[in-house]
């Protein structure tokens, strides 16, 4: 069996002394792994799991996203087009009131 050769650097620019570092895995994994070990587990509180069934969708309402330009709302089962609305885009009907233009989503 050969001997592995050890990397070392001098500790500092123009010095003779060098430094070479020992194996010191072992030492942090007897340390480490029992903290690791020992951590608790945390898994999820049944009281804050939420589930969705067909029976449920009479009971949907949209949730509204915005961030101040683009305005959306989510839709039943997430995929489908809804109505979405951009800053300065109007709608102006002669005789009405301009109102918000719906834009593709």
């Amino acid at each position: 069996m050969t001997k592995q050769p050890r990397i070392c650097s001098p500790k500092q620019p123009g010095s003779e002394s060098t430094y070479c570092p020992t194996g010191g895995s072992l030492l942090a994994t007897i340390v480490i792994m029992p903290v690791l070990l020992c951590a608790p587990v945390y898994s999820a509180d049944p009281s804050f799991e939420f589930t969705a069934t067909d029976k449920d969708f009479s009971l949907y309402f949209p949730a509204y996203l915005a961030n101040g330009f683009f305005t959306t709302t989510t839709s039943l089962r997430g995929s489908e087009a809804t109505d979405a609305y951009m800053v300065g885009v109007m709608d102006y009907t002669p005789g009405d009131v301009s109102r918000p233009a719906a834009i593709p989503s």
